[in-house]
Formats: C-alpha cells, structure tokens, sequence
C-alpha cells in the first residue's frame, strides 16, 4: 500500500483551524462566530454533534430499519447507525 504523505486532520486541528480563521478581533472576539465556524468546518469534514444517548425516536429510526431474513451483522450496524444519526438531525439538541 503506498503512502501519499496527506497528513489526517484530527478533530481537533478543525476546531482550532476554525477559531483561528472566524476571528481576528483580538480584544471583542465573537464567540457566537467562532462556534458557527467550527460546526461549518466540523460539518464539512463530516463530523456531526449527536446526544451520546440515543433518544427514543432515534431507537425507533434504527429498529424501523431492520429487515427480516439472513444480513451481514455489518450491514445491519451500518444501517440503523445512519437511520439514527439522521434522526437526531431532525431534533433540537
């Protein structure tokens, strides 16, 4: 396998790439504006913020996707984890 020398942002080089960038008021900084840009950026590398408790209705999201028969336990894992994930977007958090 070779190795393209990309070096894997961490979660946390997003975050501080996206304070750094939102705010160059060194005395009034706009928190609201930092924060903004940290949920664009963590957005656009895929990361989302979830309950770490699953709710009722993301259980429900999840169950609803399991079909009757003979599955790849990864395939059911993969499918009810995104049936859940899409269901805590539709919630406030």
């Amino acid at each position: 396998m070779a190795v393209t020398g990309k070096v894997k942002k961490t979660l946390g080089d997003v975050i501080a790439h996206a304070i750094r960038n939102a705010d160059d008021n060194y005395f009034w900084e706009d928190y609201h504006k930092q924060a903004d840009a940290v949920l664009a950026a963590m957005s656009k590398e895929g990361y989302i913020f979830v309950r770490m408790t699953p709710t009722p209705e993301m259980i429900n999201a999840g169950m609803e996707t399991l079909k009757y028969g003979r599955q790849w336990k990864s395939d059911v894992v993969a499918r009810m984890y995104h049936s859940m994930i899409e269901q805590s977007l539709k919630q406030p958090i």
